[in-house]
């Protein structure tokens, strides 16, 4: 059995290799209009080195379409592992070290708690009908496909997060913009970004493509901005 001291062992470590590899364990369906559906599983890394061989695993969970937005899960405890197959670590005092000693030396010396998250893919995107290569608009949609297209605004407003701003939002780090897009086809693209500058919270995007006429309407809504949108697109609200 090979016996290492604790700066040969950190030696070997520090060159083995880490693989990341993950596993889809379902999806969680939205049952309200506001939830999103979920995909959860598992992701790990695997670091192999000479008679050496740890995992390290969380549970991972992201809209469904949209792996870019993961996040891992404190609902499920992070586990690793450690095989020895054929060596011992010693301390100073010639001592061997325990599996939970190793760990600590692992987790500072390696990037074995690091995931390379392009393992589970890139976001889903629907390109329409149309689309030039060399001039495409790419438009996020979270928590679902995001949509390509080449086209061109014919309606657009915002509100701005500056209280000394015209377009005032009227909460001081808040802006929402409404798009209407329509494309070299003449498909209709709405866009509806609520965003924020604060840290704690997230700009988010939501766009779809129009299906009919009263879609206008629900996406966007009845407030005062939505009010100035169809004003500019020419749509009789009153």
């Amino acid at each position: 059995m090979k016996t290492f001291t604790k700066l040969e062992f950190i030696k070997l470590i520090a060159t083995a290799e880490v693989i990341t590899d993950s596993q889809v364990d379902g999806v969680s369906w939205a049952e309200e209009e506001l939830t999103l559906d979920v995909e959860y599983g598992y992701i790990w890394n695997t670091l192999i080195a000479d008679g050496l061989e740890v995992t390290y695993q969380e549970a991972y969970q992201h809209p469904v379409d949209k792996p870019s937005l993961i996040t891992t899960t404190d609902d499920i405890p992070e586990t690793w592992n450690i095989d020895r197959l054929a060596f011992n670590v010693i301390d100073d005092n010639r001592d061997i070290l325990e599996n939970d000693e190793l760990w600590d030396i692992i987790d500072e010396h390696t990037q074995v708690t690091v995931f390379n998250f392009s393992v589970l893919g890139v976001d889903t995107v629907i390109t329409l009908p149309g689309t030039d290569a060399d001039n495409r608009t790419t438009v996020e949609n979270f928590g679902g496909a995001n949509i390509a297209f080449t086209g061109d605004i014919i309606a657009q407003v915002s509100t701005n997060p500056n209280n000394s701003h015209p377009d005032y939002s009227g909460s001081v780090g808040l802006w929402s913009e409404y798009v209407i897009y329509k494309t070299t086809h003449d498909a209709i693209v709405f866009k509806r970004v609520e965003g924020t500058q604060w840290g704690n919270s997230e700009t988010k995007t939501f766009s779809m493509v129009s299906e009919n006429e009263n879609d206008i309407l629900s996406f966007f809504g009845d407030d005062e901005l939505a009010k100035q949108l169809y004003i500019e697109y020419g749509l009789n609200n009153s």
